[in-house]
């Protein structure tokens, strides 16, 4: 459970704070949100080591230049910063790539070498009924204590929105998506998955009541790609008919839920930016401003950037410009975006190849899908854990049937005979 615990990053503790009925109120009256993340940097970075140093995996070279990229950023970071580093408005954000994002790329790296992730994927419906747990006790919250400025255990608004619907992305995946040759007795239970199909509505509602936009995007992402991957007409009537069920009873439980100031205030909040006439930015929380303001500045060093720090301080008091893309081309310029959409691809299709080996790697997928479209909205991918996460994995990853170099030997394992046979000697 710790490597997911890594994987998920900062949300990590805010999830185990709600659940466990804790609300954190900030660094100034407790240091346990800052223990709790650097006990758990220093596991995923120990768990790494340890398996590096004790098996002497070999790693690819490209493995090894992705491993490197956190160092690269720590570089950037003090080649960009004058005075004291703690005093800079880039500090917050390089701590959390520090402290989030290097633990997660190097704990990836090693469940993709050691071929674990079969094991981590069965642990998504421990993770699945955590994140849950803690949606919905922050839900009970907002209804009887009026918690909505805390989130979730503390968190802001966002965090509980978009932990509601990664639980219900990770929820809908593992009703329809659950590998046949998983045997465990409670996952196969009639009486569990009657409770997760409960559990759906809750998460959904849970997404609006926080007054997080992007939690509920990401759940239309989630059920748009569900419809799409279904290949036979049944398959989609059924995802659809599952579809519907959730959001008639998400809407009556709304119903009956918005006559609490706070709930039918998040409702208006978490729809504001829709209007008759498209995007009304108004609703945006202020998106529109920071948007002209980094575009402006996209425009004063479009080719080369100012790399991951450069522009903080143009943007301040935002810090990041709230969507992945323009952060990237702030931080690399097009040319930079370029060469990082052309990785991007690379990496899809590895995913996609190593996917149809071992169908389970979808649970990642539906992980990945939480973190990118999160970041086209909130956050810096220099602090996206799972993103991270994710890319270690996929990059270390062997490829089945894929000739791999014996340690120590001259010897190619895997490789290809006539016929499309492989040797396994």
């Amino acid at each position: 459970m710790v490597t997911l615990l890594v994987a998920l990053g900062s949300p990590a503790f805010f999830v185990l704070a709600a659940v466990l009925g804790y609300r954190y109120e900030g660094a100034e009256s407790t240091a346990i949100y800052i223990v709790f993340s650097l006990v758990i940097a220093a596991l995923g970075v120990w768990v790494a080591a340890f398996d590096l140093l004790r098996h002497g995996r070999s790693y690819p070279v490209v493995a090894w230049m992705i491993g490197m990229m956190p160092a690269l950023i720590a570089v950037s970071f003090v080649a960009q910063v004058s005075g004291h580093p703690g005093e800079s408005v880039a500090w917050p954000m390089f701590r959390n790539s520090l402290v989030w994002a290097a633990p997660a790329l190097y704990m990836g790296m090693y469940v993709g070498r050691s071929g674990r992730w079969r094991s981590i994927h069965d642990l998504l419906d421990p993770l699945m009924l955590l994140l849950s747990g803690g949606s919905i006790r922050a839900l009970l919250d907002i209804l009887t204590r009026s918690w909505v400025a805390g989130g979730i255990g503390g968190a802001t608004y966002q965090t509980l929105s978009y932990v509601s619907a990664l639980a219900f992305g990770l929820n809908l995946y593992l009703l329809r998506s659950r590998p046949s040759d998983d045997v465990r007795p409670f996952v196969r239970s009639r009486w569990y998955r009657a409770a997760c199909l409960a559990l759906l509505p809750l998460q959904l509602l849970a997404a609006i009541a926080s007054g997080g936009r992007g939690g509920v995007v990401l759940i239309g992402v989630y059920l748009l790609l569900e419809l799409m991957r279904r290949r036979s007409t049944g398959g989609r009537l059924r995802s659809a008919l599952v579809a519907s069920a959730v959001l008639t009873t998400s809407l009556v439980l709304l119903q009956l839920t918005m006559p609490n100031t706070l709930v039918g205030a998040s409702y208006d909040r978490a729809f504001a930016y829709l209007s008759v006439g498209g995007i009304d930015w108004s609703g945006t929380s202020g998106r529109d401003v920071v948007y002209s303001r980094a575009l402006a500045l996209v425009d004063e060093r479009l080719w080369l950037g100012y790399g991951p720090f450069g522009f903080i301080a143009g943007l301040t008091p935002y810090v990041y410009p709230h969507n992945l893309v323009l952060e990237l081309l702030l931080a690399s310029g097009l040319i930079g975006l370029m060469a990082v959409s052309a990785m991007v691809l690379i990496m899809v299709r590895r995913y996609f190849v190593l996917k149809h080996a071992d169908p389970t790697l979808g649970g990642l997928g539906v992980l990945v899908t939480y973190q990118v479209v999160m970041l086209m909205f909130s956050g810096s991918y220099l602090a996206a854990a799972t993103l991270w996460f994710a890319l270690g994995l996929v990059v270390t990853s062997a490829i089945p049937g894929a000739p791999t170099r014996v340690p120590g030997t001259s010897m190619i394992r895997g490789k290809h005979l006539r016929g499309g046979a492989v040797d396994p000697s």
